[in-house]
């Protein structure tokens, strides 16, 4: 959720503006490599099994001060 007032300017904010939107696919070194030990190489794909995170860049109207949401 983001806030009211911009923490930069504290200026209050009704609609904050939306930069840029990315993904993470979520593939974790550690997931794969404790899946190779234990099950070999069809152990090390199983790394890419996880969530997958989403994060919003939103800046503000009056400052430009940017936050970063992750959903």
């Amino acid at each position: 959720m983001l806030p009211n007032k911009c923490p930069g300017c504290l200026e209050p904010v009704w609609f904050w503006n939306k930069v840029e939107e990315t993904e993470d696919k979520g593939y974790s070194i550690a997931k794969g490599a404790l899946g190779a030990a234990l099950l070999g190489p069809a152990g090390a794909i199983a790394g890419v099994g996880g969530k997958k995170n989403k994060s919003i860049t939103y800046a503000c109207p009056h400052c430009g001060y940017r936050i970063t949401a992750k959903e």
